[in-house]
């Protein structure tokens, strides 16, 4: 359906339909290349705010897995834990109890430093709903109403995140921090 929209120039259901199917098979690198080409379509062209150095290395080793495989890596590192310190425990000579004590204690540090990245993932999953502007303009708003000032304006095909929804008005924050309110007609959540 991307593509078939994509060579209509229909720019907002092209997007839709890559960012859907990029969900559903996140390390496609023809889809990812697809996506560009259809985001180039779009007139709003958005830098995102620049992350520093020890957010891009969190964000990197967060996504080596998904929530689930941070949890498996939990389980392991603890069980690895648990079992090591009961060698150590029971061990009768010096090598081997400074050797699994040693063991224990590296597994427990991975074991949390997972549980944190599995926290992580999971608060990601619940508060990051992005959307896609449909509208051939849409004018953002100061306030969820029709009367409030013009913030700035949005063209069809531009990726926003979505905050909150007060009746009929989503409030969204785009990728360089700016922030604003639009009618829930004018979007369509992925």
């Amino acid at each position: 359906m991307a593509n078939a929209n994509y060579k209509l120039n229909r720019i907002a259901p092209s997007v839709y339909n890559y960012e859907k199917a990029l969900a559903l098979k996140p390390n496609d690198k023809e889809i990812k290349n697809n996506l560009e080409f259809a985001q180039n379509m779009t007139i709003d062209a958005i830098t995102p705010l620049p992350e520093n150095t020890f957010k891009r290395w969190w964000n990197q080793l967060l996504h080596i897995f998904s929530l689930d495989g941070w949890a498996i890596v939990t389980v392991v590192c603890m069980l690895l834990f648990a079992l090591s310190f009961i060698i150590y425990y029971f061990g009768k000579t010096t090598a081997l109890k400074r050797g699994f004590f040693t063991t224990s204690f590296v597994a427990l540090g991975l074991g949390l430093l997972s549980l944190a990245l599995a926290f992580q993932a999971q608060s990601n999953e619940k508060n990051k709903q992005f959307a896609i502007v449909f509208s051939a303009e849409a004018e953002i708003k100061s306030e969820p109403n029709l009367a409030s000032e013009e913030a700035f304006v949005l063209h069809e095909g531009t990726k926003v995140r979505v905050l909150e929804t007060e009746g009929d008005w989503q409030m969204i924050r785009l990728a360089d921090g700016k922030e604003g309110w639009i009618p829930a007609t004018d979007i369509k959540i992925l």
